[in-house]
């Protein structure tokens, strides 16, 4: 007799507890924490800035990387010119506007880095970045949140990377303002290279 009640009591234990399992797992704290996984994946980059120097290096790289042609082409004829015994007008301008145009190109670029209305492209910011956006939230209170698909092109110079909005504006992507090399990396796969593979 003894021994059946023991067996009862264990068998009703043993569903006392697998009870208490299933309501465990019943409870809303499990539920959010499984939620959790389905949120969106971002990852947030350092606050920083950029000096003009900085800017200007990265604007000049691009620059030749566009217009390597021009500026090739200029300085091959001045070059070839030079050893000319009689130049006449057309040779003599071939050459001036050689030294003239990289020097006039260089001046507005300094001039637009310099203007008071730009000074924005220096303030301290930080990016916040998701699949399919772009959140830049700058240190006098502005922010601006630009979908993926706005973006036209993307380019890398050095230690930088290049989103543009259009032909002439973009945004500056230092690689030193990433947490780590995996948010670099992931910025880099879903974000980055989604824009430089558009067609």
């Amino acid at each position: 007799m003894e021994t059946f009640v023991s067996q009862r009591n264990y068998i009703l234990a043993e569903r006392t507890q697998f009870a208490g399992i299933r309501n465990c797992a019943k409870r809303p704290n499990v539920v959010q924490h499984s939620e959790k996984h389905n949120l969106e994946i971002m990852i947030l980059t350092d606050k920083f800035e950029i000096s003009k120097k900085e800017y200007l290096s990265v604007i000049f790289k691009r620059l030749f990387q566009k217009q390597w042609y021009i500026f090739i082409g200029l300085w091959l004829f001045a070059f070839l010119f030079l050893f000319e015994d009689n130049l006449d007008a057309f040779q003599v301008f071939i050459i001036a506007f050689s030294i003239a145009y990289p020097i006039l190109t260089a001046f507005s670029y300094w001039r637009f880095a310099n203007a008071k209305e730009n000074k924005i492209i220096f303030i301290e910011r930080e990016h916040e970045i998701h699949e399919d956006k772009l959140i830049s939230r700058m240190s006098n209170g502005s922010e601006s949140s630009i979908q993926l698909d706005t973006f036209v092109k993307a380019f890398e110079i050095n230690n930088v990377y290049l989103l543009y909005i259009n032909k002439t504006n973009s945004i500056y992507f230092p690689k030193r303002v990433f947490k780590t090399t995996s948010d670099e990396l992931w910025f880099r796969k879903n974000f980055y290279l989604k824009v430089k593979n558009k067609k």
